[in-house]
């Protein structure tokens, strides 16, 4: 994982679990959320902005 120097062995090994485990379930769940604004089906502007928020960050 990619974290500052100087973090916990416990850090490390939950950084690296995530992105083995979830981090990719989760980027497409965000890009099925925005594929169904894209179609026109209603996401709330919040739902929106999280989404692009998280993408933005990683």
């Amino acid at each position: 994982a990619n974290l500052p120097k100087g973090q916990s062995h416990e850090k490390v090994e939950f950084a690296n679990f995530f992105l083995k485990g979830y981090s990719a379930k989760v980027i497409q769940l965000i890009f099925a959320i925005l594929e169904a604004y894209r179609q026109k089906i209603y996401v709330s502007p919040r739902v929106v902005q999280l989404c692009l928020n998280y993408l933005r960050e990683r």
